[in-house]
């Protein structure tokens, strides 16, 4: 019965001891900006995507067209859930009137990249300058 009693009591000081290392010498840990990286990457790839179909001009004008696009990309499934705008700029003053553009709010976010492109158009009125801005984050 001494055997048994000695070697219970060497299991529990080694228990003892073992959460006592856990808890005074708390686990390694690396913080990394891998995610702001891959957010940039996003950012960047969704809006050369965009322009490589040419769509630069319709996503500005047609907000749901966008929003579907969008939503067919970062869906949840496919990973962490994210938030989107678009910003539309021009140095001629009535584009945005002409084309019926209208502006969105930005988002809630918690972290967020946003990636701008110049595009050129030709309308009735001549050749229209604009930048395109798209934006994505994470939400809270």
């Amino acid at each position: 019965m001494k055997g048994i009693i000695n070697i219970i009591e060497v299991m529990t000081v080694g228990i003892i001891l073992l959460m006592a290392l856990i808890f005074f010498f708390p686990h390694f840990s690396v913080k990394s900006d891998w995610n702001s990286v891959l957010l940039s990457v996003k950012t960047k790839d969704t809006l050369k995507t965009i322009d490589n179909m040419n769509k630069t001009l319709e996503f500005a004008k047609d907000e749901s067209e966008f929003d579907n696009f969008m939503e067919n990309i970062f869906t949840p499934a496919a990973g962490a859930a994210m938030v989107w705008w678009k910003r539309i700029e021009s140095s001629t003053p009535n584009f945005l009137v002409e084309q019926n553009i209208i502006n969105e709010d930005v988002p809630f976010f918690t972290e967020a990249q946003k990636t701008t492109i110049i595009d050129v158009v030709n309308t009735t009125y001549g050749y229209r300058v604009y930048s395109f801005t798209l934006g994505l984050g994470y939400p809270f």
